[in-house]
């Protein structure tokens, strides 16, 4: 895996292409993990950042720029939000 740093901000991407059923997860730009195939609950509720379901499993750290695209970015276009502003 892709080592994390404590106390360092982190640059984290987790891309889902509805296409292949796959989610990428991204470290600093780095390809991170996959899985698939991966599939999103039908169900419309609640987007959580930083916990589960319900609120639980909260995540202990700072989210600074959330964003979500309408399409699967490659992994060219996720090292470029890496290095620079959008």
């Amino acid at each position: 895996g892709v080592p994390v740093t404590l106390n360092t901000w982190q640059h984290i991407a987790v891309v889902f292409d509805t296409e292949t059923n796959q989610v990428q997860m991204y470290i600093n730009g780095v390809p991170a993990g996959s899985a698939s195939p991966f599939t999103i609950p039908s169900s419309v509720g609640t987007l959580n950042l930083g916990a589960d379901f319900g609120g639980r499993n909260s995540f202990v750290g700072n989210i600074d720029e959330f964003r979500i695209w309408n399409r699967a970015l490659n992994a060219a276009e996720v090292g470029n939000l890496v290095e620079g502003p959008v």
